[in-house]
């Protein structure tokens, strides 16, 4: 389906709700939400926390995955 046939759709299945003022402002809302940024994952201070334990572990010694397996990994990704 082309991009001209799919806003020709999504208009024909809009135009019952063009006069409809509240279910205009939803299918805003929905639209507007839609377009929203993504929410952080972590607070500010729960990230702090996961960078110094990060760095803990790292100062440790424990590098998590050697190279080759990381290379690897990215190696399967493309198969």
């Amino acid at each position: 389906m082309s991009a001209t046939q799919m806003r020709t759709a999504l208009l024909q299945n809009l135009s019952p709700y063009l006069n409809d003022v509240q279910a205009m402002q939803q299918i805003n809302a929905f639209v507007v939400n839609m377009c929203a940024p993504a929410p952080c994952e972590y607070l500010v201070t729960e990230a702090q926390q996961r960078v110094e334990a990060a760095a803990s572990r790292a100062m440790a010694g424990d590098h998590g995955k050697s190279n080759a397996d990381f290379k690897s990994q990215v190696r399967s990704w493309y198969k």
